[in-house]
């Protein structure tokens, strides 16, 4: 019970306009009120997120975080939402998970908002950290609201204070987020303005607290992708509608037409859920080797683009994963495959939201590029007002990986095709 109020205290609803305090930019390094109890101290008790802080001159501290693991649940849009958020997560630790294993509790409790851009907050997420111990085997939730998240690298600035009572203010938690904002501002510091985060490190009952507002890093730019007028110019490109999104300006919706396609599953390993390089050339050449003359009427047909992979998501892992050539729009002929892993269907109309972006993409870094443009994705359609369930994702490659200029696509499905799924 101690713990669940801790929460509640530490991600008390902040009002739409999380910015409301702006702070004082002429008056110096501005001193919190309250001095907050020492991160150190806090740690020797407690396991903490790891960082290593850097040498960046401003009235904040920045930190790189090591990579980590985090458990994580959306914060329902409710009076009782911060209170149902946190006990998803604490009863996930007390063993709520398919080992049925209690996992110790971690520092610090973070809360994510996500903002539009009319300021308003459009979701938030609730976080706890797991530990060292249970990283590399991680019991996964039983809890279909509750989702284990891998961060990489990355880095933080973020700004502590501590306050009195049983739990920090709305008025100072946006004064401090507007102290922040205008230091970092000041400093020349780019950040993503649109995800505010706060971490809370105590129990309402300590004699001295800490709390952190705190603002990640911008991003690099994605590189620019090859355009796709261009590309289609060359080579056959399955016919689509393509709408600009309101309020994501890199994402697209992409109606795709009816069509007849070849598909094949690229095997997923067992253990990590996630298939290999080699897998996906092993399920290429199936479907290359169709096209010219593995077929019954040993038929050449021409390639087409994109190349798609389609990851089918359940309890949070890849549980399927099919790649798939559209064929060509004059081909009404069609050969049977000979190989029986192959699966020739004509495939229903359906929708995504897609994002394209460019860049050689080597083997070594293919899971991060990928995981990278996905949470982009997501966070664009959030930041927009949108909400899909990131139930089946997409990936659609254009152009040739020796290619000097690049076109990936990642994406997610809007309307469900109902022919899409397949057994081999």
């Amino acid at each position: 019970m101690r713990c669940l109020i801790l929460a509640i205290v530490l991600t008390t609803a902040f009002g739409d306009n999380v910015f409301g305090g702006k702070g004082d930019p002429d008056n110096g390094c501005p001193v919190p009120e309250i001095k907050p109890a020492d991160l150190s101290t806090i740690c020797a008790e407690i396991e903490c997120a790891k960082f290593t802080k850097l040498d960046i001159d401003g009235c904040f501290e920045a930190r790189k975080y090591s990579p980590a693991k985090w458990v994580s649940t959306e914060v329902p849009d409710s009076f009782m939402g911060f209170r149902k958020a946190f006990k998803s997560l604490f009863n996930y630790i007390e063993g709520a998970n398919d080992q049925k294993e209690k996992i110790p509790m971690t520092a610090p409790v973070s809360n994510m908002l996500v903002m539009g851009s009319d300021e308003q907050v459009k979701v938030q997420y609730m976080s706890f950290l797991i530990g060292e111990a249970h990283r590399s085997s991680t019991p996964k939730p039983t809890n279909k609201d509750v989702m284990l998240v891998e961060e990489g690298e990355y880095t933080l600035y973020a700004r502590a204070f501590g306050y009195t009572g049983f739990m920090a203010s709305k008025s100072l938690i946006k004064q401090e987020f507007g102290i922040l904002a205008n230091e970092l501002k000041k400093a020349g510091v780019e950040v993503e303005w649109s995800y505010p985060i706060t971490m809370g490190y105590n129990s309402p009952w300590d004699s001295e607290k800490r709390f952190e507002v705190a603002f990640a890093a911008k991003a690099a730019p994605s590189p620019k992708p090859k355009d796709l007028d261009e590309i289609c110019k060359d080579i056959e490109c399955a016919k689509a509608d393509i709408h600009d999104v309101k309020g994501a300006p890199n994402v697209q919706r992409k109606d795709y037409y009816e069509a007849n396609v070849i598909m094949t599953e690229v095997d997923v390993d067992p253990t990590t859920k996630k298939a290999t390089t080699a897998a996906y050339n092993v399920a290429f050449k199936r479907l290359y080797r169709y096209i010219t003359g593995n077929n019954e009427k040993g038929m050449n047909i021409n390639m087409t683009v994109p190349v798609r992979n389609k990851l089918v998501i359940k309890d949070n892992e890849v549980a399927h994963q099919f790649m798939s050539f559209v064929l060509p729009a004059a081909l009404t002929d069609i050969p049977a495959p000979k190989d029986s892993k192959v699966v020739q269907t004509k495939e229903k109309a359906y929708s995504v939201y897609e994002k394209a972006f460019g860049g050689v993409i080597s083997e070594a870094d293919s899971e991060t590029v990928y995981s990278r443009e996905f949470k982009n994705l997501w966070a664009e359609l959030t930041v927009a007002g949108i909400k899909p369930d990131f139930q089946e994702l997409y990936t659609f490659e254009y152009t040739d990986p020796k290619d000097n200029e690049q076109r990936h696509e990642v994406a997610v499905l809007i309307s469900q095709n109902s022919d899409i799924a397949m057994e081999i």
